[in-house]
């Protein structure tokens, strides 16, 4: 009897150890709701998004609209615990990045109304210097890091690329789309539709990504739409003259016809464009 029973536990135990069957889906691993920091009773966190094969260099994706976080809801659900979905804003999408081996961080910030443009971007910051001290923990190197944002996530990511341009090791590269250059507004129609964007004249300024140009400052992708009538081209031109006077490298990708916030072919473009541009700069 005793020989029976240490036999089937000798197969249980063999059975537990076998590699699982090859027609298990995989699939990004995805660890939710990472604490960054807390303000006022309240947790900011970050999802992070660990590609299959790492290539050891991470992206912080600022997920923010309006400066109210998240944006983009790329994780849900499934039947076995939280997947992500490549249909949500597919323009900014973390699945092209995962497939080239980049660890995606969705950063999430105080929101609007509560929250305005300054403390949203004290919250980036913050969410950066976790990512950094933290790095090893993910299996990134900490010297090659991207920043990556869409409209007010565009704001933060480069306030990230360029306010932090004295910290070791530096952001590396940028890519923002239709990202506003500054937030220096007096029109009470655009503060009353953007509440984040109530701030004293002097705060305004602090938080304008256009006055923190060094030739210090990383690579930086510009993608607008020549029909933005939310952030103007203009916002995009402004910011890539500055950097280009500053000789930062950069480019201007004017996706003609789109607007503010892109779809169809023009999200593509921006992705695939993206996609280029981090494996260009954050390579060993």
């Amino acid at each position: 009897m005793f020989r029976k029973l240490l036999f089937v536990l000798t197969v249980v135990g063999l059975t537990a150890c076998a590699a699982p069957p090859a027609d298990v889906p995989s699939g990004p691993q995805i660890t939710a709701d990472v604490i960054y920091g807390h303000k006022l009773g309240m947790a900011l966190t970050l999802d992070v998004y660990g590609p299959e094969e790492p290539n050891g260099a991470g992206i912080l994706l600022l997920n923010s609209a309006s400066w109210v976080s998240p944006s983009c809801a790329f994780r849900v659900h499934g039947p076995d615990g939280h997947e992500l979905d490549p249909t949500a804003c597919t323009s900014i999408n973390p699945s092209a990045m995962l497939e080239q081996g980049f660890t995606v961080f969705d950063v999430r910030h105080g929101s609007a109304p509560r929250f305005d443009v300054s403390e949203a971007t004290a919250d980036a910051l913050q969410a950066l210097s976790f990512v950094r001290d933290n790095a090893s923990t993910f299996g990134v190197d900490s010297s090659r890091l991207g920043v990556w944002g869409a409209s007010a996530g565009g704001q933060l990511a480069l306030m990230l690329a360029l306010a932090s341009t004295g910290d070791s090791p530096p952001v590396r590269s940028a890519v923002v789309y239709m990202a506003p250059h500054s937030v220096e507004v007096t029109d009470p129609a655009m503060l009353e539709l953007v509440p984040a964007l109530n701030m004293p004249a002097q705060t305004q300024r602090e938080v304008s990504p256009i006055y923190y140009v060094t030739p210090d400052a990383p690579p930086t992708l510009i993608v607008h739409g020549d029909q933005d009538a939310v952030v103007p081209i203009a916002s995009g031109e402004a910011m890539h003259a500055a950097l280009s006077a500053a000789d930062v490298e950069t480019d201007m990708i004017v996706l003609e016809g789109a607007s503010h916030g892109f779809t169809g072919a023009d999200a593509e473009e921006a992705l695939a464009s993206s996609v280029r541009w981090f494996e260009r700069h954050l390579g060993n």
